[in-house]
């Protein structure tokens, strides 16, 4: 049996943690339960990966990592999540049975010997089904809280898998969703709009990303941070940049991040000229990247595709650097269009060509809308609001069960 701690105990499934100290995978969850940890006794599992330890404690939190295949042949978590990978190596569908199972057991497992209060499952696919039939076979039946972060909902929906996600978010307890956008691809699945529940993620607006120095930006410096995928528009910034006339300024636009399309986008930096005036760095750990927000004078993140929330652009924001993205429905969660940031419509260089140029060239804008939208990631994303409001989630479900 555990040893005894007097705060209620919380079960956090989840198929995306950092590795070891200074992986670049994406750590919101890992943020959030380490927030957490100041009034629950908050313990984490997540897929094994090779190199990660087994079991450790992390801030606070006690890390399980569960093994489903020898650990050389465990590719179908990290570098990009389990949708990437099933699409971009069909033969990795061959591991998912053997996750699934490790997944389900392991949980099993730790519901028996922890006896949490409450199954906290990141994405519908498959923490939220593993929560719920891990619950419904346990001591006590936990109640199960769900949070959705958008590629779950936008993502896997082919044959009966929509109708799975219905099914298993029919059934939490709670549902939570990062961005109003969220909440409306949820409700229309359909769910019980009363169980659904808006809870953005947060940022470390404090020791990570916080403002520089006055006077030591780049102005005529963009970037870009984010995976390289489809649907994140990297091309059409490129495209964008290749419009912009250095006219003697030494312009220069950074991309942060890897994934699959990195050596389609290198190709096409070739095709435009941009050699002299592109850098591509790889991915970095949240401490690098937000380096790069502070060293930059403006941030673009040219979306073309369905975003959760887009928590990056409030990383961003609260780096105190200029934004500007896509006007699709999540940005308007994070963006006030000409107060916190500006937005141009998906998929058009000229017009995202013409705000990098009002940027870039009226220091007025740029220090108007790059104050304003840290205040607005300070008010609304920091960790402590967002713990809050989760902690809030997690008293009611503790109180009910």
């Amino acid at each position: 049996m555990p040893e005894q701690d007097p705060r209620p105990r919380i079960l956090v499934l989840t198929s995306t943690l950092p590795r070891w100290h200074g992986d670049a995978t994406p750590a919101f969850v890992l943020d959030l339960c380490r927030e957490l940890a100041r009034e629950f006794d908050v313990h984490v599992l997540a897929p094994h990966a090779a190199g990660a330890r087994r079991r450790e404690d992390l801030n606070g939190v006690s890390v399980h990592r569960f093994r489903y295949l020898p650990e050389a042949w465990q590719t179908l978590a990290y570098d990009g999540g389990i949708p990437e990978r099933l699409r971009r190596q069909p033969l990795a569908l061959l591991q998912v049975p053997f996750f699934l199972i490790a997944q389900f057991f392991a949980t099993l497992w730790l519901v028996w010997t922890l006896r949490p209060k409450v199954i906290h499952a990141h994405w519908i696919l498959p923490q939220g089904v593993v929560a719920l039939l891990a619950s419904g076979i346990s001591p006590g039946r936990p109640p199960t809280l769900c949070t959705v972060h958008g590629t779950d909902l936008y993502g896997l929906n082919a044959g009966p898998l929509r109708w799975l996600k219905q099914l298993v978010l029919d059934r939490m307890a709670t549902v939570a969703v990062v961005s109003e956008a969220t909440r409306a691809g949820v409700v229309a699945l359909p769910v019980s709009p009363v169980k659904v529940q808006l809870a953005p993620m947060g940022a470390d607006t404090h020791a990570v990303f916080y403002p520089p120095p006055e006077g030591s930006r780049r102005h005529d410096t963009a970037v870009f941070a984010g995976r390289l995928v489809a649907g994140k528009g990297v091309d059409i910034l490129l495209r964008a940049w290749a419009r912009i006339s250095t006219a003697g300024r030494p312009l220069r636009l950074v991309i942060v991040g890897d994934g699959p399309e990195r050596a389609a986008l290198e190709s096409l930096v070739h095709k435009l000229d941009l050699r002299a005036r592109v850098e591509f760095t790889g991915a970095l750990p949240p401490a690098a990247v937000a380096d790069h927000f502070r060293a930059a004078g403006v941030a673009v993140f040219p979306f073309t595709g369905a975003e959760g929330l887009g928590l990056v652009v409030a990383e961003a924001q609260a780096c105190g650097c200029p934004v500007i993205a896509s006007d699709i429905p999540a940005m308007r969660d994070l963006i006030v269009p000409e107060v916190t940031g500006l937005i141009t419509p998906p998929g058009d260089p000229a017009a995202l060509a013409r705000a990098l140029e009002r940027v870039m060239q009226d220091a007025g804008l740029a220090q108007r809308i790059a104050r304003a939208g840290r205040t607005a990631a300070l008010q609304k994303f920091n960790w402590t609001v967002a713990g809050n409001r989760y902690r809030e989630l997690l008293r009611v479900l503790i109180q009910a069960g």
